[in-house]
């Protein structure tokens, strides 16, 4: 059975097909009972006393049964092209001996003949084809009547030979051209469906990842919970120590629990630094594991520049252990800024015990300015950059320290970076501090930049830019 086309076909194609919705096997036997029925006229009334009378049974008899066969035939043929094509092929060559072997047969015949398999063949829509069935017998029988001078019986069959011709090769070329569209469209059909099984499958592997999903992402807030609840233990547990360590250190060395030696006293300063280098690793943890949550600046507070510097500066008073002098060089005017003191604080302090590391002589300098100065903003900055003429304060902490090779500037802001990573290194400490630096100055909307060579010592200037209170 050919199956009626799908509700996206064109309008054309859907109604031919209806018109061909029969059982192939039997409406094309049905119809190539008349095609041998001209074909047998043709043998029939053939001029031709080269064939003799017997012989011309013989074809009609041979043809007519060829048809017979065909009922004994699998309805599975009539779709097969390598079936199909054969037969068209056959009753072809079958029709061309007929007319060749019958002397009644004249040029016209052979012509009409001919243009309607032609016309057949090429005609791509029903209604066209039905044209060329009725105006090719029509046109023949109109010539052959005006031009015959005399009447014989068998020119009416010869005159509904075209009609017969047209209605078997255009109903075969119709089914075999609405069966490729029928095919594709099938092809198509089975192609979306399967389109359509990836479709489901994908959103039901969407639907799993989602869910997947849902799990890390609680898993993630736990983990997140426990880290908060163990930070906040380990920042208790881990300061609270230090600072009594510190704090009986400090008493030792002011001599409040008795007098002590040289020797004592290098020991108690010694605990002093370790324990404060200590502290301050263990603040920088906290801070950039607050930071890498989601933790960012607060609102901001009016925050008085020259009382901030001022405390930092009594945290500075001796630098133990070294030859060094602390100097301090800021105006008491400092304008009042909004910005997160603890995190501005946190970074300067940060720079200043970085200078006192890898300061064993001379001088820390920090100054502080402010000032409109016309500079380039860069990708990523703060929005407040994106002002060229922008109002600011540029703190600068100077030493004259080891200095930095130029080979390790573009990386001394990295976690955990250090120039000397060997287990022999004179300088203790993770890394942690610059990096804690930059985070801060990213979120405070700041720079942190830096000069520095071997031997010359360094500079590192933070600038904040600021509206004006």
């Amino acid at each position: 059975m050919v199956g009626a086309p799908t509700t996206t076909s064109p309008a054309g194609f859907s109604w031919a097909w209806e018109a061909l919705d029969l059982p192939k096997k039997a409406t094309l036997i049905r119809v190539r009972w008349p095609f041998t029925i001209v074909c047998s006229y043709l043998l029939l009334y053939s001029q031709n006393a080269a064939i003799s009378l017997p012989a011309v049974y013989g074809l009609v008899l041979f043809y007519l049964l060829s048809n017979f066969a065909l009922y004994f035939a699998d309805e599975r043929f009539f779709d097969s092209f390598y079936f199909f094509a054969p037969l068209l092929a056959f009753d072809t060559l079958f029709l061309t001996a007929s007319m060749a072997v019958s002397g009644t047969a004249s040029a016209d015949f052979y012509i009409v003949c001919f243009a309607t398999i032609f016309l057949c063949c090429i005609c791509r829509d029903l209604r066209g084809l039905i044209g060329v069935a009725v105006l090719s017998p029509a046109l023949y029988g109109y010539f052959v009547m005006r031009s015959a001078e005399i009447q014989e019986p068998t020119i009416y069959l010869k005159i509904i030979s075209p009609f017969i011709i047209a209605l078997f090769y255009g109903y075969s070329a119709q089914v075999e051209r609405l069966q490729s569209k029928l095919k594709k469209q099938t092809e198509m059909s089975a192609r979306a469906a399967r389109l359509y099984e990836d479709a489901k499958a994908l959103a039901a592997e969407n639907v799993s990842l989602l869910e997947q999903l849902d799990r890390a992402r609680e898993a993630l807030e736990k983990a997140i919970r426990v880290k908060e609840q163990f930070l906040g233990v380990m920042s208790h547990e881990l300061r609270t120590p230090l600072n009594v360590v510190m704090g009986y250190a400090r008493l030792l060395n002011e001599r409040v629990l008795g007098e002590i030696n040289a020797m004592q006293a290098e020991a108690v300063a010694k605990i002093m630094s370790r324990a404060r280098d200590q502290l301050t690793m263990i603040t920088d943890i906290l801070e950039i594991a607050g930071i890498e949550s989601g933790e960012g600046a607060t609102g901001g507070h009016e925050v008085h520049l020259t009382a901030l510097l001022d405390d930092l500066k009594s945290r500075y008073d001796v630098a133990e252990e070294k030859e060094v002098v602390v100097t301090w060089d800021y105006p008491a005017d400092l304008p009042v800024v909004k910005t997160d003191a603890e995190k501005l604080k946190h970074a300067l302090q940060n720079l200043i015990n970085n200078a006192l590391k890898f300061t064993h002589r001379g001088t820390v300098t920090i100054t502080a300015r402010t000032g409109v100065r016309d500079r380039q903003s860069a990708a990523g900055d703060h929005p407040q950059w994106l002002n060229p003429m922008t109002d600011f304060v540029e703190f600068e902490i100077s030493d004259t320290g080891i200095g930095i090779a130029a080979e390790h500037l573009p990386y001394i802001f990295d976690r955990f970076h250090q120039i000397d990573s060997s287990d022999t290194r004179r300088y203790e400490g993770v890394g942690m501090g610059l990096h804690v630096v930059k985070k801060l100055a990213d979120i405070l909307g700041a720079r942190v930049e830096v000069t520095s060579a071997p031997g010359q010592g360094s500079t590192f200037t933070l600038t904040l830019p600021f509206k004006k209170m």
